[in-house]
């Protein structure tokens, strides 16, 4: 027997035949078998014979055909979500958004990617591009409105935000005139009922 061999190492070696270690595990294994320890080696491919037949020794059974149909069912039920922008399954909402459109808005500059909609609070989540130079109009917060600069910068009452940058503006705050010198991108989520005020 290898004087690099010990017990601990072993038992390490049978275990990765049943699936991959974690963690300290692994490293501890894989630094291990560098050393080239033949005994460990010779347990993998003993214990990996020995799992990889398993399969084998259960008794074949014939499946229901409806649990066949419910499979394929399944499988053509989440090909075509991942062909959808949006979609709801077990009342979780995801939208890709790469696969939505840019639509416009009467602010030049200003496009736009409406990513949910609640009717009731009339609260939208959109994801905002500004063009180099795009203004937003000032404007009054019916309720909270939050932004996140993703790429750009964007210019908030004076305040220059980057990316990885956040403000919220509670309900009757004011957003004066905004601007986008370079170009940005932002997640926002506000309120469909906000008022354009005539001021800079």
């Amino acid at each position: 027997m290898s004087e690099k061999h010990t017990d601990e190492m072993l038992e390490l070696a049978v275990l990765s035949a049943l699936g991959p270690l974690e963690g300290a595990e692994a490293d501890a294994l894989d630094l291990h078998l560098k050393t080239g320890c033949a005994v460990c080696v010779n347990a993998i491919d003993a214990a990996t014979g020995v799992t990889g037949a398993l399969g084998y020794a259960a008794e074949e059974v014939e499946p229901r055909p409806e649990l066949r149909d419910a499979v394929l069912s399944r499988i053509a039920a989440e090909s075509a979500l991942d062909a959808t922008p949006a979609f709801e399954t077990d009342g979780v909402r995801y939208v890709r958004a790469s696969g939505l459109e840019w639509e416009g808005s009467p602010i030049p500059g200003f496009d736009a990617k409406l990513l949910a909609f609640d009717h009731g609070s009339r609260m939208k989540t959109q994801l905002v591009r500004l063009q180099p130079g795009a203004e937003v109009p000032a404007h009054l917060h019916t309720e909270v409105e939050e932004l996140y600069v993703l790429e750009g910068d964007l210019v908030v009452n004076d305040i220059v935000m980057q990316a990885g940058d956040y403000c919220r503006a509670e309900a009757d705050s004011v957003h004066r005139l905004s601007r986008s010198p370079n170009g940005c991108l932002f997640l926002a989520i506000s309120s469909d009922n906000d008022k354009r005020l005539e001021i800079n």
